[in-house]
């Protein structure tokens, strides 16, 4: 008796091992999937999908300490200006200051590229590659189509 087909008699029930015997010497093709699909039957193997070409445009985030040893931000003159427009009823307020944010010590703060996606840009479609020339079509393009095939099957 073969190590397989020992292991499959040492670690299942006997409805287990009447399937795996079945599956055991089966050619997996597209016949036999078709098969396993009708009868609602589980696959003897796992596939996993993968998009392995998403793109997002992403901001970049600013990481400080926290104190004015920091930095601050300064604020200068600050006017307020009041109008009224009695046709329409309406009172407008305009206000207006100047302000600049100063960094004294640069050692306190640090820029964090790609912190948070802003934009989706492609590679989440629903469409699966079916052969190497989808994949040299998708490489020379891009994935500027939102509708091209992005999913491969390992």
């Amino acid at each position: 008796m073969s190590d397989a087909m020992h292991r499959i008699e040492s670690q299942t029930s006997g409805l287990e091992r009447v399937f795996s015997l079945a599956f055991y010497g089966n050619a997996v093709n597209e016949k036999m999937l078709t098969r396993c699909i009708k009868t609602n039957c589980v696959f003897p193997f796992n596939m996993l999908y993968a998009r392995p070409f998403q793109t997002y445009s992403m901001s970049t985030g600013v990481c400080m300490k926290a104190g004015a040893n920091t930095g601050e931000t300064l604020v200068g003159h600050a006017d307020f200006q009041l109008g009224d427009n009695v046709v329409q009823k309406l009172h407008l307020g305009n206000f207006t200051f100047y302000s600049r944010s100063v960094v004294y010590k640069e050692r306190h703060v640090f820029l964090a590229p790609n912190m948070f996606a802003t934009a989706y840009n492609g590679g989440a479609g629903s469409l699966m590659f079916e052969g190497t020339s989808d994949y040299e079509n998708y490489m020379e393009n891009g994935n500027r189509n939102m509708r091209q095939k992005s999913i491969f099957a390992i």
